[in-house]
């Protein structure tokens, strides 16, 4: 067997282990595929055949674990050069092994989200709209509301700052000032300030509050943008502001 992980002298299942097993099991691998990517490539075709049958034979989800890990590093991001020749194989001696590896994976992560998702979505209520809201305002702001609920804050600040960005352009257009808004953007200022400058200029003086509201959260998200990390309670704070904002737009 090529991959073996033991304690006490039995191998160990996915289902017996804990955290730092897997952690232990996911080093294993990770050693052995490295090493294999430094072999010659007709070397490499007998390495995953045993591997893969190994895994076939044991239907293991402990090392389809690692594998789907081990994935994931190799895809979510810029890595080492030698991680295309690796998947190319992958794809090649054992791609039935690669879907249950990832789903694995994800099952796992997913896992250890749910509790979390589960108590923020029992903490919104229903934001009603009286007046038709624009596809993009919409779109955007339930796209955050996903990177909201599983954690994915820096997307959901920037979300949030597009969705808000959306509702005051399409205020300024319902309240007659689509021309204005055309010409700030011919001539290159409808940036978010640009457009909070010309709601501030054109809408009545009772939308001042959700406007100062509507600014909160687009400095608050810029920094998001700009590298600072945001905390969840800050993530929060925008989130909700944000459909306070677009609530009382539409309202």
């Amino acid at each position: 067997m090529l991959f073996r992980y033991e304690e006490h002298g039995k191998e160990t299942g996915y289902s017996a282990c804990g955290p730092k097993d897997r952690e232990e099991a996911y080093r294993c691998l990770c050693e052995s595929f490295d090493l294999a990517a430094s072999l010659p490539k007709e070397e490499r075709s007998s390495f995953y055949s045993e591997w893969a049958e190994d895994l076939r034979r044991k239907k293991d989800a402990f090392w389809r674990l690692a594998l789907g890990r081990y994935l994931l590093r190799m895809r979510e991001t810029l890595g080492l050069a030698a991680y295309e020749d690796l998947e190319s194989d992958f794809l090649q001696y054992f791609p039935d092994v690669i879907r249950a590896a990832v789903l694995c994976q994800l099952l796992l992560e997913f896992s250890s989200l749910l509790p979390k998702a589960a108590n923020r979505l029992e903490s919104l209520r229903a934001l009603p709209a009286v007046e038709d809201v624009p596809e993009k305002v919409s779109s955007y702001l339930a796209e955050a509301t996903r990177c909201f609920l599983y954690g994915s804050f820096s997307a959901c600040a920037m979300l949030c700052r597009s969705s808000v960005d959306f509702g005051l352009r399409d205020r300024l257009v319902k309240s007659g000032f689509a021309v204005q808004l055309h010409e700030l953007e011919q001539c290159g200022k409808a940036t978010y300030a640009g457009v909070l400058d010309l709601c501030r200029l054109k809408l009545p003086w009772s939308q001042k509050d959700v406007l100062n509201h509507a600014e909160d959260v687009i400095k608050k998200a810029n920094r998001a943008v700009h590298n600072d990390v945001l905390t969840a309670d800050e993530v929060r704070y925008i989130y909700e502001l944000t459909r306070g904002v677009l609530r009382d737009l539409y309202s």
